[in-house]
């Protein structure tokens, strides 16, 4: 992935707002999307620390290039946007807002990266509601909104740690930009899952000592969440010499990790073998690889597959299989509708099946593929949105039937909710996904899910009842989850 510097026009300094409308939760970060063809964003939070100062927070929000809309410029395209957001204590007092127009990296209109955003504030310790808006100034369509729960730690400890962050990238710093931290350019990877393909995470984290002992060891360590024992030859001990602020990066070989989930964690120890502090990240590791796709130029047309897809339907089934590409090959498929060459359409589609379907029979599979994109669109389109473009269509396109299904439209207490049960989902039994209306239009967000890679949400119920929040902590595993004769998301996913 390439990584651009970019313009920043400022507008504002102190404005309140929100951003975008569906929330997708990771371990660490979530990610933003909202209609048809509209922009896709990532956010994440990193804590720092500054001498004689207040915490550090870092935000990232990482675009996804292909999401964007481009005006023409003499040597390439570009995109606007606009962002605002700010920072909620826990009694909705605003503590920092900004909001400004931001310019993308002029890029190829053949080659369309994802682009970043960086910025830093200093907050006191405290509990925050996050809240954001992105437009895309190109796009007619509706700006995306969301607001996630932050943590700004009070680590009163003389010795400590900063978050851990895993990065796309680590370069000495040759010329100071927003991405510079102690002479080093570290670019943040947001996204906390990793496939078969991933083979090490880059490693950037500091630490820091106002003590006078200066001689420790640093262990690290990958626990298994699976069978919360450490993965022996990820065992590191490290005799180190800490100053007041130290950066360390690290590179750690994750390839011969098996599927499951799993915490890196660094400890600092003195002489005494006593744990002084500790930081950790939590990640994800799935079993599959992402090849990519062969050129479509050398593929012989099959005149039986390409009779089963007509002229005028060639955009939309291409657009379908993004439920099931992988992050590599659906930028592939965004630059071969960017050629609005049918031939190269129907060569597209014909090839992703040959490999897709393995050892069966191509056309077979795209044909049974072709028949469950129908079905999603009868049952879950929108008047904005194709079925597979919603969640549940995705959901469905991607791992199939669920075994069970709950649908809980009417409610009191409650919004309209479905949860989804699959009693095999890959290596694991038992997997869930909880989908909510929250703007009650019969468009169903995916909102909680235990299987890898996709969304988590811990306060899922929380949002499911909305209806009956009022201002109580946010923080508070009970808070607006209150026991009455309507609320029955609970009882519903504990059944299973």
């Amino acid at each position: 992935m390439s990584l651009f510097k970019y313009r920043i026009k400022k507008v504002s300094n102190k404005i309140a707002f929100i951003l975008l409308v569906q929330l997708i939760f990771s371990l660490n970060n979530f990610s933003l999307s909202q209609r048809k063809n509209s922009l896709k964003a990532y956010v994440d939070f990193k804590q720092f620390y500054l001498p004689d100062s207040k915490p550090l927070l870092e935000i990232y929000i990482q675009f996804v290039g292909y999401s964007c809309k481009y005006f023409p410029m003499e040597d390439g395209i570009q995109a606007e946007l606009f962002i605002k957001y700010q920072l909620n204590d826990s009694m909705q007092n605003v503590v920092f807002s900004d909001a400004y127009r931001m310019l993308s990296p002029i890029m190829k209109d053949s080659l369309v990266e994802d682009f970043y955003e960086l910025k830093r504030i200093n907050v006191p310790f405290g509990k925050y509601t996050f809240k954001i808006h992105i437009e895309d100034l190109s796009d007619k369509k509706e700006g995306l909104d969301a607001e996630m729960l932050v943590e700004v730690k009070n680590n009163n400890k003389t010795t400590k740690f900063s978050d851990i962050v895993i990065a796309e990238n680590i370069f000495k710093t040759r010329e100071e930009n927003m991405f510079s931290k102690s002479g080093f350019d570290v670019y943040p990877r947001i996204n906390n899952y990793f496939s078969m393909n991933d083979l090490y995470l880059p490693v950037y984290l500091e630490l820091y000592n106002h003590t006078k002992d200066t001689i420790f060891g640093l262990k690290q360590s990958v626990l298994s969440k699976n069978t919360s024992l450490e993965v022996e030859n990820l065992t590191r001990f490290t005799k180190i010499e800490v100053k007041e602020v130290l950066p360390m990066i690290r590179k750690i070989d994750i390839s011969q990790l098996q599927t499951g989930e799993y915490t890196l964690i660094y400890s600092l120890i003195d002489s005494k073998m006593n744990e002084i502090a500790t930081t950790s990240y939590s990640f994800e590791k799935s079993g599959m690889y992402l090849p990519m796709l062969a050129s479509e130029e050398n593929v012989i047309i099959d005149p039986s597959f390409q009779e089963s897809i007509t002229d005028d339907s060639l955009k939309y089934y291409i657009s379908s299989l993004i439920p099931i590409c992988s992050p590599a090959e659906t930028k592939n498929l965004i630059r071969v509708l960017k050629t609005k060459n049918k031939e190269m359409y129907r060569k597209y589609i014909q090839n992703f099946w040959q490999v897709y379907a393995q050892n069966k029979s191509s056309y077979e599979e795209w044909m049974k593929y072709k028949s469950q994109v129908q079905l999603v669109h009868k049952l879950y389109k929108t008047s904005s949105i194709d079925g597979f473009e919603t969640d549940r269509g995705r959901v469905y396109l991607k791992y199939g039937a669920p075994s069970n299904i709950i649908n809980r439209s009417v409610s009191s207490g409650e919004v309209p909710f479905e949860i989804w049960r699959y009693d095999k989902i890959q290596n694991y039994s038992n997997r869930k996904f909880i989908f909510y209306d929250p703007d009650l239009i019969n468009n169903y967000i995916l909102l909680h899910s235990d299987v890898i890679g996709e969304r988590k949400n811990p306060r899922w119920q929380q949002f499911i009842q909305k209806r009956n929040s009022y201002n109580t902590d946010v923080y508070d595993t009970k808070d607006g989850i209150l026991d009455s004769f309507g609320n029955k998301s609970g009882e519903f996913i504990n059944q299973y």
